[in-house]
């Protein structure tokens, strides 16, 4: 679907189209290039799937990052005619977490609510400190699950009579997500009511590593773009390229 988005839009600016159809065109073109290396980031990652490895992990302060993904997150989600909420009961706790791999992690989870709620809905994202845990959750107020599906959600990817149609992905999104949380020592659970939303929970360890590590410089997988749009690219409109 992004190629044939990708071709559509290029045969229309070559062939010189009114001047009003060119900006919407570059739009086109710059979502499905975001989809394209949306899809072949989680493809890459696919081999994951299969390890039990810890990823590496650095002190540092959750609910700050994660408030700042969600500041970010904001004005795409409200193209949408969605509205996103951040909730925190601490201002700040530092635990150890791969900052890479719980950006993409929640983007992921912020995508997949954005998707199923529809106009005026409303996302929440919140952090709660607990004794041993610090618990990350996605809500939304779209219309649920069915009861029917939420047993396959982690394993469509390995049934392709169950994976949604296209354009839908590959259903590797969730199952990326539970290995990152896995990866911090962590689980994911998702709850849903049909017809009444939708919730996704992230539990990490509430830890920090006696040994302070250095941040390798890590291979950004963007390529220098925006990691929120390029997570969220399946959810939003065309016009959020602009």
């Amino acid at each position: 679907a992004p190629l044939n988005n990708l071709y559509s839009a290029l045969q229309r600016m070559l062939r010189g189209q009114e001047s009003g159809g060119t900006e919407q065109d570059l739009a086109v073109l710059y979502q499905s290039y975001f989809r394209m290396l949306r899809l072949t980031g989680n493809l890459s990652d696919a081999p994951s799937l299969l390890e039990e490895e810890s990823l590496l992990l650095v002190n540092d302060d959750i609910v700050a990052f994660v408030h700042g993904i969600c500041c970010r997150a904001e004005e795409p989600v409200e193209l949408c005619g969605q509205r996103l909420i951040y909730e925190s009961d601490k201002k700040f706790h530092v635990i150890a977490f791969n900052a890479a791999g719980i950006e993409r992690m929640l983007l992921n989870l912020l995508s997949n609510a954005v998707k199923f709620t529809g106009p005026g809905g409303l996302i929440t994202v919140s952090v709660r400190v607990r004794a041993s845990a610090v618990e990350i959750s996605v809500e939304d107020t779209g219309p649920g699950l069915d009861p029917n599906e939420q047993d396959s959600l982690f394993n469509r990817y390995l049934h392709p009579d169950l994976l949604d149609p296209a354009p839908q992905g590959l259903g590797l999104g969730l199952p990326l997500c539970r290995r990152v949380a896995q990866g911090h020592g962590g689980t994911i659970l998702l709850t849903s009511t049909h017809h009444a939303g939708t919730k996704a929970t992230v539990s990490l360890p509430n830890r920090r590593m006696e040994n302070t590590k250095l941040r390798d410089m890590a291979f950004d997988y963007a390529g220098g773009f925006s990691h929120t749009l390029l997570e969220l690219s399946d959810a939003l409109p065309a016009k959020a390229f602009l």
